[in-house]
């Protein structure tokens, strides 16, 4: 593997976002029923610089919170339950300034994995909007950086991949410019959301209501794109912490005079969020391994900032998901909290084309393409995902190298030797986490920096009474 800075791998990403707001901003009926509930968690309130609950326990971020007063008089919270897909909940404050507490990552990449593993990080990854080599722009091959309000009549995936297009998409709406065909084939949407506003010559290229349409039973889809770049700790717990999704950034978004940020937030559809991260491929032996990816949610709270009403904080944050071996020595994967994530998890996708995909297989050796979430759901496993289990069995499910060679050998333009040299790896191999789709491959692979006990690569076998 490629190391850089002294850390096991620097990641290039390029996220799109997209968040949901349904609306109705005139009268009392239409919109959406927004479920942002509970009582606003005061996070500054912390003992020794932990957040607990009325009972001492350390508070669980997927709690809805009720406040209450203790024998003292003293302000503090109960945890009702947990959360469920769509709902999200207030807390008081997204930053603080007084160097309590651990940061997430060092403000010089190459303390990262020293750091970590000295445990005065509370995340493996270093992330910077920068360039971390020359403290410079992120190149513009991984998109331009922006964010877009758009006002729609639906709460459906769209993907825009630059402001012209979001802004053409946006003046679309009846009365305004129409998207020529080169337009709309730029942008991906698939189940035809239209805008309610329009833009054109005759509204002096401003931007207003599109004809018939109205304030009300429409949606604010706020879409964008985020590079990125990330630097993980090269440690045997690198692993765990990416599978616990413990990495992310906060995200500061400023209204307009006249909104009440928290109003706004308080409008946020958390069940259709959608999330397409495409990460830089490896070079390994000289091959490059694509199909790379890390499952992204909003963490379903919305911080607030006690000086500035016009500000909220939404933070982007990994999926917490693992993998089991299953019977016969097979992989399959799975989500810890399915009934808070599952669709979060599924809104990661990765779109190629007019087409887009789970980021691992669901419903057998495939990987989907339907926006049906009850159609990827076993609703008998606490809505998990229907995760394939592999055919690919192995004693060491977490062995990445089949995978890896196949993808090596894929690559060789010579006829009858690549059939020849699968036949070869298959008697000696076989990598079941690796088979899984993206998260497995990016799993296993950067298992190979420093794979722990538990996640070792090999099992010694007994081959005619010899080790």
């Amino acid at each position: 593997m490629e190391r850089q800075n002294g850390n096991w791998r620097r990641w290039w990403l390029r996220s799109a976002l997209l968040v949901m707001m349904g609306v109705s901003l005139v009268g009392p009926g239409g919109g959406v029923q927004a479920a942002t509930i509970g009582d606003v968690l005061d996070n500054t309130a912390t003992t020794n610089n932990k957040l607990l609950d009325a009972n001492g326990k350390a508070w669980n971020m997927y709690s809805i919170p009720r406040q209450v007063w203790d024998k003292d008089g003293k302000k503090t919270y109960i945890q009702q339950r947990e959360r469920t897909a769509d709902e999200g909940s207030f807390v008081k404050q997204g930053y603080s300034w007084n160097n309590q507490g651990m940061p997430l990552s060092p403000e010089d990449p190459k303390e990262n994995t020293a750091r970590w593993n000295n445990q005065a990080l509370g995340s493996i990854a270093y992330i910077s909007f920068k360039d971390p080599s020359s403290n410079g722009p992120i190149d513009l091959k991984y998109g331009e950086p922006f964010f877009s309000l758009n006002y729609v009549d639906r709460n459906d995936l769209v993907n825009v991949e630059n402001p012209l297009d979001a802004a053409n998409f946006s003046g679309s709406g009846k009365g305004g410019t129409p998207l020529s065909q080169s337009q709309s084939g730029s942008i991906f949407n698939p189940t035809q959301v239209q805008s309610k506003m329009k833009r054109s010559a005759a509204t002096d290229n401003k931007f207003r209501l599109a004809d018939g349409a109205t304030f009300d039973n429409g949606f604010i889809q706020a879409t964008g794109n985020v590079p990125i770049a990330a630097q993980i700790a090269e440690s045997e717990s690198a692993v765990d912490g990416m599978l616990a999704g413990n990495w992310g950034v906060m995200v500061r978004i400023k209204v307009a005079d006249g909104i009440d940020a928290r109003s706004l937030a308080a409008a946020i559809d958390w069940g259709k969020s959608y999330y397409y991260l495409t990460v830089d491929s490896v070079q390994i032996f000289g091959t490059q391994i694509s199909d790379l990816n890390f499952p992204l949610q909003f963490d379903h709270h919305v911080y607030l900032d006690p000086t500035d009403s016009h500000v909220f904080f939404l933070k982007v944050k990994g999926i917490p998901y693992g993998f089991k071996e299953e019977s016969g020595n097979r992989a399959q994967m799975y989500l810890p909290r399915s009934n808070a994530d599952h669709l979060d998890y599924l809104h990661n996708r990765n779109i190629k084309g007019n087409n887009a995909y789970t980021l691992d297989k669901i419903n057998g050796d495939q990987r989907p393409t339907t926006l049906n979430d009850s159609a990827l759901i076993n609703w008998n496993q606490f809505k998990q995902p229907s995760f394939f289990t592999s055919t690919e069995k192995n004693t060491a499910i977490w062995d990445p190298f089949k995978g890896m060679l196949t993808e090596m050998v894929d690559k060789i333009t010579i006829p009858v030797i690549p059939g020849i040299m699968k036949n070869v790896i298959g008697w000696f191999t076989s990598s079941p986490i690796y088979s899984l789709g993206d998260l497995g491959r990016t799993a296993s692979l950067l298992n190979t920096a420093r794979p722990a006990e538990d996640r070792k690569m090999t099992v010694s076998k007994k081959i005619f009474g010899i080790y």
